[in-house]
């Protein structure tokens, strides 16, 4: 195209053209209108009542979710995990207390030789311990698919 052909073309787009500018005049009072009307329907008048009584609702709806997720199963696992920390945490205070600083006396040497052995790490404990956790998280996950299916033919 030419130079003059887009001149012309530029200076015909610049120029609006009436009945645009008539249509957005109205079309922007008509949006006034109608956001001036969603903001009247919007505001309502809130009382201590209703604030109070959705308070209510929302502590009501929080503690019938609290007793469905409790169960017996829960607090057995809670008792289990909290038994096996009082487990350990009895065996680390006698090895504590039984601990006998390192010295190379008489009565050292048969205090040590008196106590038993404790074994530190026994690699066949280990794999049957770990071959129990999988097993243990596949039961779960097995457990959680029966759940959903029923819970989806229901």
């Amino acid at each position: 195209m030419s130079s003059k052909l887009v001149k012309k073309l530029l200076q015909q787009t610049n120029q609006p053209l009436d009945s645009t500018n008539e249509d957005e005049s109205k079309r922007t009072e008509q949006s006034r209108k109608r956001k001036a009307a969603a903001k009247l329907s919007s505001v309502k008048d809130v009382t201590k009542e209703d604030t109070l009584q959705s308070h209510i609702q929302s502590i009501l709806r929080l503690d019938h979710k609290i007793q469905t997720s409790a169960s017996t199963v829960a607090q057995k696992s809670f008792a289990r995990h909290s038994s096996n920390m009082k487990k350990n945490q009895t065996t680390s205070l006698k090895s504590k207390q039984s601990a006998i600083g390192v010295s190379n006396s008489r009565s050292s040497a048969s205090s040590i030789q008196k106590r038993t052995h404790e074994p530190t790490f026994n690699k066949f404990k280990a794999r049957e311990k770990r071959e129990e956790d999988y097993y243990e998280c596949v039961a779960k996950a097995l457990k959680k698919t029966r759940k959903k299916r029923k819970t989806a033919e229901d």
